[in-house]
């Protein structure tokens, strides 16, 4: 069997894909715990992504946003929009890796919820271990990947068809692809040329007829 061919027009769709999924997984992982919280009393609390990182809804809505629009930018606008996609998962990443290298602080807030002490040195006093759970390592992962699906944009999205149409002489819409779609056809200048010439008569008013009568000509001869 002979190998399908990678066209622009399928790399653009694998990107837009694969982007979106990225930033769902990124999504998927600010909703889901990221550390299990052992207090000294013995009772277990489960740590948000949402509690941990909050920012990370937002920038995966965002990245969703951004590769749904790539569907429709032009050349032009897919740089941008590249160089958007690199940040977002930039802070994707960094706000993980932030996360969990500072688990006790980033638990803080959740402890300071349930026991109503706060203050970091009072808080850590009252913890007694935390385990990270895969879903910090996801959310970076996620992040890394956006920041390559951005990488790709930049250096492939030049070469992606573009989204305008063209009409063709028999009324069809033409895309990039090469494939046609039938349109509603315009009547050209030549053709309106030949339509009856009694169509293009203007109405006659009272005042033609008076300047007839004037005249003596009879203003109801055809």
């Amino acid at each position: 069997m002979a190998r399908s061919q990678m066209t622009p027009a399928r790399i653009r769709a694998s990107v837009v894909f694969a982007g979106l999924a990225f930033a769902g997984v990124a999504f998927v992982a600010w909703t889901q715990s990221w550390f299990a919280v052992v207090l000294v009393d013995g009772t277990t609390l489960e740590v948000p992504g949402e509690a941990t990182a909050p920012g990370l809804a937002a920038l995966s809505l965002a990245a969703l946003a951004l590769f749904a629009s790539l569907t429709i930018a032009g050349p032009r606008v897919r740089a941008v929009l590249a160089v958007l996609a690199i940040g977002i998962g930039v802070l994707v990443a960094s706000s993980s890796i932030g996360a969990l290298a500072d688990p006790l602080s980033a638990a803080a807030s959740t402890v300071t919820i349930v026991t109503g002490v706060g203050g970091d040195n009072s808080i850590r006093s009252f913890i007694s271990s935390v385990v990270a759970t895969p879903w910090g390592i996801v959310a970076i992962a996620a992040g890394s990947c956006l920041v390559l699906t951005g990488i790709v944009i930049l250096l492939t999205g030049r070469r992606w068809p573009r989204v305008t149409r063209k009409y063709t002489a028999d009324g069809s819409v033409a895309t990039v692809d090469g494939k046609a779609t039938p349109g509603i056809p315009i009547a050209s200048n030549h053709e309106s040329e030949q339509r009856d010439p009694i169509e293009n008569v203007a109405p006659r008013s009272a005042i033609d007829d008076w300047d007839s009568l004037s005249k003596g000509d009879d203003p109801t001869r055809p």
